[in-house]
């Protein structure tokens, strides 16, 4: 996956493509739950994941502007993302929801496993990276997922949950 002496511009269409995986985790996370609340709780993870597909686009076109695509939709269409933030395959994350969902909290239980496996994996990815930028990228991204987390696991507690 990551090598470690891996370029900013290289970085950043690398974390795009997780941004994208994980995008499609929860897109197809909503497609497969009957209860309206689960639904919409999905939707609006994949919604975020979005947002942080559209950051990543900005900073890869502030410095690559000639290469870069005119939409959103284009530039996704472009980069690869055969895996999830965590560090998964899609395919392997996908598999994963194959089990029904009872209810909200069993959505939220997915979504604090999926975004503590991604902020583990940025907080392992900054740490071996040379270069002080793409580290500064990468630590972001955990900071990111972590108030993910943190606003996912305090929506579980408020419902009752763990």
């Amino acid at each position: 996956m990551l090598k470690g002496n891996e370029s900013l511009l290289e970085s950043i269409l690398f974390a795009f493509g997780l941004e994208k995986g994980s995008n499609a985790f929860y897109a197809k996370a909503a497609e497969k739950v009957d209860d309206p609340k689960c639904r919409e709780f999905f939707n609006a993870m994949a919604d975020v994941e979005l947002g942080h597909m559209a950051n990543l686009r900005l900073m890869y076109c502030s410095m690559e502007d000639d290469m870069c695509p005119v939409s959103l939709e284009e530039f996704t269409s472009t980069i690869p993302g055969p895996y999830v933030e965590g560090g998964k395959l899609l395919e392997n994350a996908l598999r994963e929801l194959d089990v029904a969902f009872i209810d909200e909290m069993d959505a939220m239980k997915v979504a604090v496993r999926h975004e503590g496996e991604a902020y583990g994996f940025y907080v392992k990815a900054a740490k071996r990276m040379e270069d002080p930028m793409v580290k500064v990228l990468f630590e972001n991204l955990a900071g990111e997922e972590q108030r993910h987390l943190n606003e996912v696991s305090k929506r579980m507690k408020a419902m009752g949950g763990e």
